[in-house]
């Protein structure tokens, strides 16, 4: 399993996992299929490029099977928190340390960042399994 930041060579295959997990988990997800900005390349490579995001994939045996989006607030009186945000990971690759490697990045990113102290998430009542992996980290 390697995960790592995405880059624009991966923005295909993140948007195929991304339409994948919005179909496969409606009620997972603020987004629907549809309507997803991030259906757009040029969407999801503006948030490759903004310093307040940081998208993180999981790879097993060159497939992308995972990701995992943070966001640091950028307003002045929210800057001290960010946000983890879609996050998935494909039904075959569960329980192979994808889920727990990807929060791992999260954290890290966002304590690097200066002046977070809050990582915030949320999870469907439904999502026992992510529930449970959030509670752990």
């Amino acid at each position: 399993m390697r995960v790592c930041a995405l880059d624009e060579a991966g923005i295909p295959a993140c948007m195929a996992l991304r339409q994948r997990a919005l179909q496969e988990h409606p009620l997972a997800f603020g987004s629907d299929p549809e309507h997803d900005r991030l259906r757009d390349p040029q969407a999801l490579l503006n948030t490759l490029t903004d310093p307040h995001h940081t998208v993180f994939v999981a790879w097993l045996d060159g497939v992308m099977v995972g990701m995992l989006g943070v966001r640091r607030m950028d307003r002045v009186k929210t800057m001290h928190r960010a946000g983890v945000w879609g996050v998935y990971v494909t039904p075959e690759a569960r329980g192979q340390g994808a889920g727990e490697a990807l929060i791992a990045a999260a954290i890290t990113e966002a304590e690097g960042w200066a002046g977070v102290v809050q990582l915030e998430l949320s999870v469907s009542v439904e999502a026992e399994a992510a529930r449970r992996l959030y509670e752990s980290a």
